[in-house]
């Protein structure tokens, strides 16, 4: 008798502890759950960070300000574009450091529509687009165009 006893007690504390584990795992796979969705969420709120920063590079780029007198004025120089176009595709590596996976495509929307892609990296699907609105300053016939920069980031998967 007494040893059905002791061999009841000795169930009831092996079914407590695997009920308590079992627990334990569905509290560590829901907290690994939190966890990585929460990661998730600050791996895109970085990239996001980034294509900002690449966006404010790419719009005051030296190779494609305007300046007057050695001041910058804020414009893009229309006629900088293909000749930084030119610079920034024979110097690929310095300017991944700049700009990394990214696509920057400068596009005049008036008076009349124009598109240049500056600088074209791609890497994966899933990106994030960045627009910036500008001025493209033409010197010669001294006309501001509107002009919109697209700063597409590709994202680290």
């Amino acid at each position: 008798m007494k040893t059905a006893k002791a061999q009841v007690k000795m169930f009831e504390t092996i079914a407590i502890l695997v009920v308590f584990f079992f627990l334990l795992g569905i509290g560590f796979m829901f907290y690994a759950r939190i966890h990585s969705a929460s990661t998730r969420a600050e791996q895109r709120e970085q990239s996001v960070l980034k294509a900002v920063e690449i966006a404010q590079i790419a719009s005051h780029l030296p190779e494609l300000e305007y300046t007057f007198n050695n001041d910058p004025k804020g414009y893009i120089d229309f006629y900088k574009i293909d000749g930084a176009n030119k610079t920034i595709n024979e110097n690929t590596a310095y300017y991944f450091t700049l700009f990394g996976n990214s696509r920057i495509t400068i596009n005049q929307t008036y008076p009349e529509e124009k598109s240049w892609v500056i600088y074209d990296l791609p890497r994966g699907e899933s990106s994030f687009l960045t627009p910036v609105p500008t001025l493209i300053y033409d010197p010669v016939g001294n006309r501001k165009n509107l002009g919109i920069i697209y700063v597409r980031t590709y994202l680290q998967e």
